[in-house]
């Protein structure tokens, strides 16, 4: 009985699960990624690996830019 508890809770916590953002998203959509920057700076967005995949795409097309 212990055991179906166990695994029903934890197919529950994972059914919320996705993947984070990946760079390609951020590319494509500027909206989300300055979205996500905000709520990173301000210490509101809960994944760090997105923030990492925003900031990486921000520093790359500033750089594009910038040349």
């Amino acid at each position: 009985m212990l055991r179906a508890i166990v695994v029903s809770v934890t197919l529950v916590g994972l059914l919320g699960c996705k993947p984070p953002t990946g760079k390609d998203e951020y590319r494509s959509n500027s909206d989300l990624r300055n979205q996500t920057l905000r709520d990173c700076a301000n210490g509101t967005h809960p994944s760090s690996r997105e923030c990492i995949n925003a900031q990486d795409v921000k520093d790359l097309d500033d750089l594009k830019r910038s040349l």
